[in-house]
Formats: C-alpha cells, structure tokens, sequence
C-alpha cells in the first residue's frame, strides 16, 4: 500500500470518527439552553393546562425549562407554519392535535401537511375521549336508540357539533356514515355555547368534553357513550360507542408534541426520551386524570402511524360531509 493511500485511509477513518464523535457530543450537549414549545392556541384552555403540566415536567429530564409560547389563529395554522419553518435543532419544538394534522390537514387544499415531510411527529403525549350525550326531554337514552329514532323519523334527530370541522362534529359525521342516519346539525362557536341548547332541548344529542361532567353528575344530562377506543377515567362504567355496536368507532382530541422536518435522530430520541419519563411521572399522570385526560407515550415511528392511519380513516369522512376549510 503505497504512503498516498494509507493517508487517504487515515483520513476517512478520522473523519467517520469525527462525525460520530460530533454526533455524540450533540446528544449529550442538547439541549444547551431552554427549549421553545410553540403552543398554537390561544392561552386558558384545558388543552394548554394539561400541555404546560408536561412541558414543565419534560423540562426537569432535559435539564432546561420548556417554555411554552402560544401562537394562536388561524384554527392553528399559524403555530404549525411556525413551528415546521423552525431551526430543526430541537431548540423550538411544539403542540399539535388531530384538528390541525388531520382535519384540516384534509379539508384544507393549501395545508396538506405530511407527518415525516413537513413536520417530525416526537410523541403522541395524550387523549382526550369525549362523550356523546342527550338530553332530558330526547326520545332516548343510549346509542341504539338514538340510531332507531333517526332511522324512523328521517331528518328530525337534532344535533350539535359545537364548532364546524371539530371532534365533536366529525364524531357524528362518522356515525352517519357508519349508520346511514340522517341529522340536522345545529352549529355553535363552542361547548359553552351548545350546551345551554341541548338542556333547553333545543338539540337532542352533542358530543362533549370533560367539562360536561357536572351536568351528568346531576342528571341534567344524560351521558350515552364515550367515543374513544378506551372507556374514560372519568366515567369507568359507561361503555364506549364501539361496545354498543359499532365496531371501530374511534373519535377522541388527541394531541402529541411535534418538530421541525430533518430533526437529527439523536436530539428526535433525546426529545422522546424526555416526554416518555414526563408521561410516565406520577405527578403528570395524576394531574391528566384530575382533566379527564389519558396521558399515552409513544416511539415517534408509532405517532407518524397514528397520524397516517387518522388520514386515511378520516378521509372519507370528510369528503362524504362535504368539509372544506379553505
């Protein structure tokens, strides 16, 4: 082997060994300041409680704070562009849920965001099951009499999905499609504004969060089933929708911690890591139950999934009720 050669041997090896030395050092060195979470609501809602619970708690495993920052418009627009158009060096992170990376990831031809391409999934943090419920003068009680009552009286069951495009109102679009019933929806800006209606009977069924639950501790309301894969914390005994014969029916908010596109593996586990032991503390878990949320975790692999698997099933659902989020 001639000296030109064995110095261009010593020279590859001494690069790879540089690269990997530098990936390592990058593992170890990250984060080297606080970390930016781009929250792309706005402030007060229980989804920016339980997520400043898991940022603060994820700080204490990164050995820096997370700090949340709200980005809000848009229907959250605005804090996804923000937070795909980041550094992807893990220093600015964020938020997302089904109603930006699904919803309007469909019913919007200009933001078609891909899991992987335009944003990497980190983890999928926490559900958030909703209940579909009715009220005290509806001509039923449970999911196979709301069923039988709009297959017999066509175009009479009332319903509200609190806003356009949300959970709740896809979580109706699905039944109708699964049932082939019929609904007039009876749209309002949110919760607080459909609920008053359906006690005033108004609307005879609406799908709810967590805040609903007073008014099913007293009976004014009456819950029906939940509308997640899992029976809800809060409510144990009550079946969900798929165990009352509809099998697949699965809408629950879930809401996961996503980065830049191109996020270098190391800083992807490292964030990972830190989320799945924040999760996991006994303090986060108590304080998403005292919400009615279910913390999850998840390998990034597995929320890309998740994602992609919300896309596909969704999409016919939306296409089907004609939404459109332009």
């Amino acid at each position: 082997m001639t000296n030109h050669l064995i110095k261009t041997l010593y020279a590859c090896i001494a690069a790879v060994a540089g690269l990997m030395f530098g990936s390592t050092a990058s593992a170890q060195s990250y984060p080297s300041r606080p970390v930016t979470l781009i929250m792309p609501l706005p402030a007060g809602s229980a989804t920016e409680t339980h997520i400043r619970l898991l940022a603060n708690e994820a700080g204490k495993y990164l050995a820096q704070p997370v700090v949340v920052e709200n980005r809000p418009g848009a229907g959250g627009r605005i804090g996804m562009r923000a937070i795909m158009a980041e550094k992807p060096d893990g220093q600015t992170i964020g938020m997302t849920f089904n109603g930006i990376a699904v919803v309007l990831a469909l019913g919007d031809a200009s933001f078609r965001i891909e899991p992987g391409k335009d944003y990497t999934p980190v983890i999928l943090a926490s559900q958030a099951p909703l209940v579909m419920v009715t009220g005290p003068t509806a001509p039923f009680r449970d999911i196979q009499g709301l069923v039988a009552y709009a297959r017999t009286n066509p175009g009479k069951l009332t319903i509200s999905g609190s806003s356009l495009g949300s959970s709740a109102h896809l979580g109706f679009e699905l039944l109708k499609l699964m049932t082939g019933i019929d609904f007039v929806l009876v749209n309002f800006q949110g919760e607080i504004q459909s609920t008053p209606a359906l006690l005033n009977g108004d609307v005879q069924a609406m799908i709810a969060s967590a805040s609903i639950k007073p008014y099913l501790d007293t009976g004014k309301l009456v819950a029906m089933g939940t509308t997640g894969s899992q029976r809800w914390s809060l409510l144990p005994g009550l079946p969900t929708i798929q165990e009352s014969g509809l099998p697949g029916f699965d809408i629950a908010s879930w809401y996961g911690i996503v980065a830049p596109p191109s996020l270098p593996p190391t800083v992807l586990a490292r964030l990972n890591e830190a989320f799945g032991a924040a999760l996991a503390s006994s303090a986060v878990r108590k304080a998403f139950g005292d919400l009615g949320i279910n913390p999850v975790g998840s390998t990034p692999d597995e929320f890309a999934r998740r994602i992609r698997a919300d896309l596909e099933r969704m999409a016919p659902v939306i296409r089907k009720a004609g939404l459109k989020f332009d």
